[in-house]
């Protein structure tokens, strides 16, 4: 859910954790198991939220998925 409700913790919401990853990504392109293993260390992070988060991002025009890597995209402003 993007809109966090009061039962849940903020630093566990997709908005959140969609800016943890794009730092991660403005070094490099990532393989996606390697962006859940920095990921996944943080206050238990579930494959499914990780999925759900890199979908906001992808549908939202801000990643771009190719080849199992992870990219940041630059080309849009």
């Amino acid at each position: 859910m993007i809109v966090p409700s009061k039962h849940e913790k903020l630093q566990n919401s997709i908005i959140v954790l969609g800016s943890e990853i794009i730092v991660f990504l403005k070094d490099a392109p990532l393989p996606i198991e390697h962006l859940y293993r920095k990921i996944s260390h943080k206050d238990h992070i579930t494959i499914k939220l990780f999925f759900d988060t890199l979908l906001f991002l992808w549908s939202t025009d801000v990643i771009r998925v190719t080849k199992h890597m992870v990219f940041l995209r630059t080309d849009k402003v």
